[in-house]
């Protein structure tokens, strides 16, 4: 008995499973399908770090690098043309002209940095962020390299912006 439920339970599902693809897959329905050039962790690094003034405010410019960024695909920095219509995925950095930004953030999250595009593998060597002289700089910060076009989203390692510690 228990074989004969077995048996019209898989014949149902084997029936009935090509039916719901096929119903779902209804043509113009489903968005375009977006693949995310694979990229390896970033390494973050401290540079260093020094005093710089603007408009009367002076500063802390902390300098950092992703010390693996050669091994950056291009491809995943070039921006393609999006088909009419087509909608991307939700953006933090929708000002920035660029397909990959870094963000820069402290331990806890608190974003420290605005969006700072990266147009090439080359621009993760070096980059900085200011952080005003008197307010409390974190104890270690990471990055966020966003790739707005895919949605993908590669978080650093956690660094020290005081020695350059890493975590």
């Amino acid at each position: 008995m228990r074989t004969i439920r077995m048996a019209i339970l898989l014949f149902t599902i084997l029936t009935l499973i090509p039916d719901a693809e096929t119903n779902a897959q209804v043509p113009g329905v489903q968005p375009q399908t977006i693949k995310q050039v694979p990229g390896p962790l970033p390494k973050l690094a401290l540079l260093g770090a020094v005093a710089e003034g603007a408009g009367g405010v002076q500063y802390h410019k902390i300098i950092l690098t992703i010390t693996n960024w050669g091994k950056y695909n291009p491809a995943m920095f070039v921006l393609p043309m999006v088909p009419m219509g087509r909608k991307l995925p939700p953006n933090p950095c929708g000002d920035i002209k660029s397909r990959v930004a870094a963000i820069v953030y402290s331990e806890r999250g608190a974003p420290l940095s605005p969006c700072i595009a990266m147009p090439q593998p080359v621009n993760l060597g070096t980059f900085h962020f200011l952080t005003r002289k008197g307010t409390s700089v974190p104890q270690f910060i990471y990055a966020v390299i966003h790739d707005q076009y895919t949605g993908g989203v590669y978080r650093s390692n956690l660094v020290s912006p005081w020695t350059g510690a890493t975590k």
